[in-house]
């Protein structure tokens, strides 16, 4: 993979990984917040 490829694959994956992890805090709050419930089941 050239420069150009691995500067792309840098900035898609940063963005993605920003997109995911953001996704994944804001369940983890709504859990959090409601005390767990939507883990009983």
């Amino acid at each position: 993979m050239g420069p150009l490829g691995r500067l792309a694959n840098c900035l898609v994956l940063t963005e993605y990984m920003r997109r995911f992890l953001r996704q994944r805090i804001l369940a983890i709050q709504s859990v959090a917040e409601s005390g767990g419930e939507s883990l009983a089941g």
